[in-house]
C-alpha cells in the first residue's frame, strides 16, 4: 500500500497493487514523522537532546521500522475554488519537505486559495512487539 499526492490535481490516492482509489481532494502535500524508541526502553528516543520529548524528537526517515513507535501525520490542504481577494505568500515547507525544489513548482497553486495544516500524532498498534 502506498499514499500518493498529486500537486496538480490536489488530490490524495492510495495505491493497492497499482491502483489508486482517491482519498481526499484539496491536498497538495502529505508528510510524516516518526517517534522512535531505538535503545528499546519504551521511551521516545530524546533526539534532539533536550532532555523532554518534544517536536523536536521526531525524525523523517527512521532506521528501522521496528523502532517506531509514534507517527506524526502533517497534511497541507486547501479549498477547492480560489478566491481573488485573498492572496497567500509563498508555499508551505511541511517536516523536510520544501515544494520549492519540486519539479513543476507553481506559486500559482499556492496564491489564491485558503489552506490549513493538518496534523495527528498516532500510536501504531502492536509495535515493539516480537516478530
Amino acid at each position: 500500500i502506498q499514499y500518493a499526492v498529486n500537486p496538480a490535481t490536489r488530490q490524495l490516492n492510495r495505491v493497492v497493487d497499482g491502483v489508486a482509489n482517491l482519498l481526499a481532494d484539496g491536498v497538495l502535500d502529505m508528510q510524516f514523522a516518526y517517534g522512535l524508541d531505538v535503545n528499546e526502553d519504551n521511551l521516545i528516543d530524546d533526539t534532539n537532546g533536550n532532555g523532554a520529548f518534544d517536536e523536536g524528537d521526531f525524525v523523517n526517515t527512521p532506521g528501522s521500522s521496528d523502532d517506531i513507535r509514534l507517527v506524526r501525520v502533517s497534511l497541507f490542504v486547501q479549498t477547492s475554488r480560489s478566491d481573488a481577494n485573498y492572496i497567500t505568500g509563498a508555499a508551505l515547507t511541511l517536516e523536510d519537505h520544501d515544494p520549492t525544489a519540486d519539479a513543476g513548482y507553481n506559486i500559482g497553486d499556492y496564491q489564491s486559495f485558503r489552506s490549513r495544516v493538518l496534523t495527528r500524532i498516532v500510536r501504531p498498534r502492536n509495535v515493539g512487539l516480537p516478530s
